[in-house]
């Protein structure tokens, strides 16, 4: 596993993003407006006018993500205004702060064993997280962090 190392500028932004962390541990949302809002698997098949599940399977790939084209999650319950807002369960724990810190301490990876790889749909050129790795996305993203490792379905 290859332990990130932070430029001087994403050192200073996540510095920045850890000290204004609110009482639950939630990024401001000032601090990361391209997030955008949670998209239903419904809502994204109609949008691609395509069955996201059938073809999911099909095209996948291990890549390396530009953080930059990370535009939010896709599917299940999670909205991203929770991320910043309200109290979700999985931010409550303090996992972003615990990734940003990981980043700051030189103890974050940026490549992934087949495990804990991060899952994402590419389509159209924009990528959506669909489960693990929505924190480190949001963290990459925050911080200025250029690419993620993850696991990609490429919808056509």
């Amino acid at each position: 596993m290859t332990k990130l190392t932070l430029t001087s500028n994403q050192s200073e932004r996540a510095k920045n993003i850890l000290e204004n962390l609110d009482e639950n541990g939630r990024i401001q949302k000032s601090l990361l407006p391209e997030w955008q809002e949670a998209m239903s698997w419904e809502q994204f098949n109609q949008r691609i006018d395509a069955d996201v599940y059938e073809k999911s399977s099909e095209n996948k790939v291990r890549k390396w993500v530009p953080a930059s084209d990370i535009v939010g999650p896709l599917g299940g319950t999670a909205d991203p205004d929770e991320k910043f807002q309200s109290s979700a369960q999985d931010v409550k724990s303090g996992r972003l702060e615990k990734i940003i810190g990981w980043m700051t301490d030189g103890e974050f990876e940026i490549d992934y064993d087949d495990y804990d790889l991060p899952h994402y749909v590419e389509f159209d050129g924009k990528f959506y997280v669909t489960q693990d790795g929505r924190h480190r996305s949001i963290a990459c993203k925050a911080v200025g962090i250029e690419k993620i490792w993850g696991e990609v379905s490429v919808i056509r």
